[in-house]
């Protein structure tokens, strides 16, 4: 992701930031004001956990009505708390620990959580003592790497959706190269996707806007708890890729918004992308220099053309490679999910021949040549998939599988199955920070529930007593 400057900035949030007391008492002060957030201790935490009784294997932590239960592990393997700082480097709160209705990564140095904060109060009058205790609902932006806290500015929509318990959906966000936020969520108040744009330049002054018109709002039609459905993503220079409803609950085609306005229909770019009935003969990815590439695809010829902004508000499309086997028995018709590998700056596709995967397609973005290669690696379609900084994961639906391919080396895999070596995979999590795969699982030893890391040259090492209850207990691996 692009590098932003870290500003610390909090701002009251829509009319839940209003703290309002837990007792009905008429003395209870209703103004009174939380003290303003910096700085959470987030940078010193290895993992966030929470029990729940769902489930939830993708990089998002969520909560129905807010949990005591969701703790974190610190580097040394210690169960702590995650606190939040004010301006004055005073711990703000109370007794009673913060409550979190839901966490989010947001590209590889962010998280974006809603969080319930508790504040004590005294209120003294001629006659009376009032002693409570105030709340107060937040969405924070936090940086996983510095604690620096942002608070999110009023009308969000509620990005977070507290209260929504499992019709929760996860939030996906992109930095142009300006330090601007982008992100893509089901709004609380209307149950709608929206675009926004938070614009964090100005720290004393963070605003954030819809970014697409209304009639495009209400018709967009993204997935962002997908994994592999890229229907929302945005350029470094701001140009934001989006998908459209189509007829009769079909997929619509993509369109491409410009920073400075303008938006461009895929087929005003490319005539011979089609859309038949949501089965399209194209697909988008993101480069790693920030820009959009459209891939052609049909049965025996595989083009790959790059997006070039000259302006803000023009856009311009140029084919830079291409394969074409025309003269094989070799299809390309099932190239549509990739994945960039950020070592050689290259981006890879698998191949399936008679059922069996035996090729990969590779483009490298420097030089604009496309090979197709032997190398055995599994199908990449609907996979599970987690990135570390040295390689990938490819894991089996039910998580038990583990195929490992190095950025370096293709060739060089390891695979395993936790089944085989004694555990019960439950959840799975990485981060493109660490080599690392940490996974929580049932140990069948001594039936523990436990938190597993598989280290960099395969073995596992578990982190002993910590307090899950059972194996429906969800995780993110923060540093």
């Amino acid at each position: 992701m692009n590098k932003i400057k870290f500003f610390m900035l909090a701002l009251t949030v829509c009319g839940l930031a209003s703290l309002s007391s837990c007792t009905d008492s008429e003395d209870v002060p209703m103004d009174l004001k939380l003290g303003k957030i910096v700085r959470s201790n987030l940078n010193e935490v290895k993992y966030v956990y929470r029990t729940s009784s769902s489930l939830q294997t993708s990089s998002s932590l969520r909560s129905s009505s807010g949990d005591a239960n969701f703790g974190a592990i610190d580097i040394n393997g210690i169960v702590t708390e995650i606190k939040f700082l004010s301006e004055d480097g005073e711990f703000v709160g109370s007794s009673i620990p913060p409550q979190f209705y839901g966490m989010a990564e947001i590209g590889d140095e962010f998280v974006i959580c809603g969080v319930m904060i508790y504040q004590d109060f005294k209120k003294e009058t001629d006659s009376t003592v009032v002693i409570g205790t105030a709340q107060g609902f937040r969405e924070l932006l936090i940086n996983k790497r510095t604690g620096a806290v942002y608070t999110f500015p009023e009308n969000t929509g509620s990005i977070i959706r507290w209260n929504r318990g499992s019709t929760d959906v996860p939030v996906k966000g992109y930095f142009d190269s300006r330090g601007n936020l982008y992100i893509c969520y089901s709004s609380f108040y209307s149950g709608k996707f929206r675009i926004s744009k938070i614009d964090i330049q100005n720290p004393d002054n963070v605003t954030i806007e819809d970014y697409l018109p209304p009639t495009e709002m209400e018709n967009l039609d993204v997935n962002i708890s997908s994994d592999f459905d890229e229907s929302f993503m945005v350029s470094a220079s701001g140009t934001c890729a989006y998908r459209t409803r189509g007829l009769s609950g079909y997929r619509g085609d993509f369109k491409f918004k410009c920073s400075g306005g303008r938006i461009y229909p895929i087929s005003q770019l490319i005539p011979e992308a089609s859309n038949d009935y949501g089965n399209y003969n194209y697909n988008i990815f993101l480069g790693h220099s920030g820009s959009f590439y459209i891939t052609i695809v049909n049965s025996y010829r595989f083009e790959i053309h790059k997006l070039f902004e000259p302006t803000t508000d023009e856009l311009a499309i140029e084919k830079v490679a291409e394969l074409n086997q025309t003269n094989t028995n070799l299809s390309f018709s099932e190239l549509t999910r990739s994945i960039a590998n950020p070592v050689t700056y290259t981006r890879i596709w698998s191949l399936s021949t008679s059922g069996k995967t035996g090729k990969i397609v590779e483009f490298n973005e420097t030089t604009n040549i496309l090979t197709l290669t032997e190398f055995d690696i599994p199908r990449l379609y609907n996979a599970k998939l987690y990135h570390t900084s040295d390689g990938i994961y490819i894991s089996s639906t039910d998580l038990q599988k583990q195929t490992k391919i190095h950025w370096n080396d293709y060739s060089n895999q390891t695979t395993f199955d936790f089944r085989q070596l004694g555990y019960e995979a439950y959840t799975l999590f990485s981060t493109t920070a660490s080599p690392e795969l940490s996974f929580t699982a049932l140990r069948y030893s001594d039936a523990s529930y436990i938190i597993g890391i598989v280290d960099a040259t395969g073995n596992i090492n578990c982190l002993e007593s910590i307090p899950f209850i059972n194996e429906q207990t969800q995780l993110i691996r923060v540093n």
